[in-house]
């Protein structure tokens, strides 16, 4: 009805002036307060009619839009948000036609009551201008010139009570950056944007809002105790506009303002506190790729010193706590990488802070908890521990000094059930043999140890599960500490002895590697294994003689020669042209049991038909074989009393060696008869 109303009353106008009885305009427009238009727009019936019928109205007669457009406003002041939304969406379409031919300066006389709007019914009103600013100029241009006012931006964008409002005019500001990418990255709250994603004119806005706000951050400060979230909507803004090197660096004279608040932010001692993020949020991108900026840190002596010190409630027990800490420490402690690396003395200084042991003892063991923040611990780690950063001989023994410092920390809290935490400390922490020893001074080899034992339960029992991986990485570590320390046996005995005596898990350990000693386990873990277990008979030879001697031989013994077929895994050589029709067979089935057996039925041709296959078998064998007759010279020269358990185990081993001619017993009693460290009775 009403669009045919506006028709009508279009139709009616003769030079400019509408020629319609007084009584139809009366029903129309009544005495002054337009009753008919109020209604209609209460009731959201046809807006986009009714913003015809009021064009139609006020074609050539400003004082009655004037009128109408004062009637929309007072009601947007006073009704409810619900219902005043429908006056601020007529309000938008009277704006779109402001540029029909014989319209009056909708716009002009919209925003000249715009202010009013704000101040009573804040939300709906800024949300108004947001959309209408991408879409007029003219709006755009007004608000513009709003920008100049900084009192006016202050009221509203820092010193409001509303987090909500001062949320609302950060997306109006925004909303000024005539790139509508900028506008959806904002809204979103996600990391700055580059020069490359925005146009040379986009950039020079960004500049000129980034300006602005620049002007406040002196007042800003004003705002710190006034709620823990009166600054987020700033910092926010700001950190989006920091699209170049060019804005970071237009900072730097406000450097001084931007420590004062994260000064006073820090001072107050609350568990979570968005405003410290967003300040520090800033300030991380500020530093990202601007040396100059990072330079302003840890040349300045005041903030070189203080800024290691801020208050953080580590309470894994409070989600919102956890939540926080995760994205605030993520930036906090980013910084003071970037600090890092740009300075040595500042790396040596903050290497040597109370709250640099704290954060390694409370997040590193939670890594899961904070994945964020433990990234960023790990790279400080790298640099303290000299992996980057400066390789000067004060950085090096600066280093030096630290790993000796936070091994025993490290171990004291972040226990082997944290294997993917230790996984990323190994090659960090342990980078000369003295790092090795003091990891294993404090007790660090049954730490390694229980992560193996996760690991490789997890191998086993979990098969979805792919830790083949760290498994290995694992095991080289053990591998490398146990060499190391068989080194330093020899240098310091009585030191090596009293650190390896704390060491109870050894024979778990032992019993763990035998299982991996099968045809299912992959080449490169296998090696590593028998590696290991060489190093533990030479380092414990009583301990691996009592526990390892009896288990070879009743698994060579129990076994049959013929008649039993025994099922070889992945892994066992074969010849080229079967092997896919074994590997289809086996599947992935993973062994978690000795099963090293070298018996005919296994072999799928003799010795010499096939010289690669024969190659493949001496490979596969020798290893094993070279271990176990280790582990029999052992007892024959330091236990007596098992020399019977292993004569038996080394004539089984002869005698599965001899269908591929091993000559590993052999050698072994050619040697052990002319060996001085046994007698003649152990031989007879």
């Amino acid at each position: 009805m009403v669009t045919l109303v506006s028709l009508l009353v279009d139709t009616s106008r003769r030079d400019k002036t509408l020629s319609m009885p007084r009584k139809d305009l009366f029903l129309l427009i009544g005495s002054k307060d337009f009753p008919f238009i109020y209604q209609q727009t209460k009731d959201s019936l046809n807006l986009r009619g009714t913003a015809d019928l009021i064009l139609a109205l006020c074609k050539h007669n400003r004082d009655r839009a004037s009128s109408i457009i004062e009637m929309l406003v007072a009601a947007v002041r006073k009704l409810v948000l619900e219902t005043s939304q429908h006056f601020l969406k007529l309000l938008g379409y009277l704006v779109e036609m402001s540029n029909t031919p014989g319209a009056p300066p909708f716009t002009a006389l919209v925003l000249d009551k715009m202010w009013l709007c704000v101040e009573s019914s804040p939300l709906p009103c800024l949300d108004w201008l947001t959309q209408q600013v991408p879409r007029s100029a003219e709006v755009a241009l007004w608000m513009q010139q709003q920008t100049y006012n900084l009192d006016l931006v202050e009221e509203w964008l820092l010193g409001h009570s509303s987090a909500r409002v001062r949320l609302q005019v950060a997306n109006l500001l925004a909303s000024l950056v005539p790139s509508p990418y900028f506008r959806q990255v904002y809204r979103s709250k996600s990391a700055p944007l580059s020069t490359v994603q925005l146009q040379s004119c986009h950039q020079e806005a960004v500049q000129q809002l980034f300006k602005m706000l620049l002007y406040l951050i002196d007042r800003a400060h004003k705002y710190v105790k006034h709620g823990t979230d009166g600054l987020v909507a700033y910092f926010n803004l700001m950190t989006m506009c920091l699209v170049s090197k060019s804005e970071k660096l237009m900072v730097r004279e406000h450097f001084l303002d931007l420590w004062r608040i994260f000064q006073d932010l820090s001072a107050i001692e609350v568990p979570i506190n968005p405003s410290k993020q967003a300040v520090v949020q800033f300030w991380y991108h500020l530093s990202k790729d601007c040396s100059e900026n990072v330079d302003l840190i840890v040349k300045n002596e005041v903030v070189s010193n203080s800024i290691g010190f801020c208050y953080i409630l580590a309470d894994g027990d409070i989600p919102e706590v956890v939540s926080f800490n995760n994205r605030f420490l993520y930036y906090y402690y980013g910084l003071l990488r970037m600090c890092c690396i740009r300075s040595e003395a500042f790396a040596q200084r903050l290497a040597l802070h109370t709250n640099t042991d704290f954060a390694f003892k409370q997040f590193l063991p939670n890594s899961p908890v904070y994945p964020d923040v433990s990234e960023e611990l790990f790279a400080l780690l790298e640099v303290f521990t000299g992996r980057r950063g400066s390789n000067s001989p004060e950085a090096i023994e600066s280093a030096k000094q630290f790993r000796k410092h936070i091994i025993p920390l490290i171990l004291r809290d972040v226990d082997g059930q944290s294997w993917a935490v230790w996984i990323k400390l190994f090659g960090t922490l342990l980078q000369s043999t003295d790092d090795v020893m003091t990891f294993v001074a404090h007790d660090g080899l049954t730490t390694v140890t229980e992560a193996f034992g996760m690991l490789q339960q997890m191998y086993h029992e979990a098969t979805a599960c792919n830790v083949a991986t760290e498994l290995l990485e694992v095991l080289v570590t053990v591998a490398r500490l146990l060499k190391v320390v068989r080194h330093f046996e020899q240098i310091k005995p009585q030191e090596t002895r009293a650190a390896l005596e704390k060491w109870a898990k050894r024979m778990q350990l032992a019993h763990w590697l035998l299982n991996f000693l099968n045809p299912s386990t992959v080449d490169k873990i296998r090696e590593v294994c028998l590696d290991i277990l060489f190093h533990l008979v030479h380092l414990f030879p009583s301990d691996c003689v009592d526990t390892l001697l009896p288990v070879l031989e009743h698994t060579h013994r129990t076994v049959k020669p013929s008649g039993y077929k025994v099922l070889s895994g992945t892994f066992f050589p074969k010849k080229q042209r079967s092997r896919s029709v074994v590997s289809s067979h086996l599947g992935s089935r993973r062994m978690c049991e000795l099963h090293m057996h070298l018996l005919p039925s296994l072999l799928e041709v003799e010795k010499g038909v096939d010289q690669d296959y024969d190659t493949a078998l001496f490979n596969y064998f020798t290893p094993y074989h070279q271990f176990a007759f280790e582990l029999i010279r052992v007892a024959l020269t330091r236990c007596s009393e098992v020399q019977e358990t292993a004569v038996n185990l080394s004539a089984l081993l002869a005698l599965e060696g001899a269908c591929i001619h091993l000559k590993v017993a052999a050698e072994f009693w050619t040697q052990v008869i002319s060996s001085k460290d046994v007698s003649g009775s152990n031989v007879n």
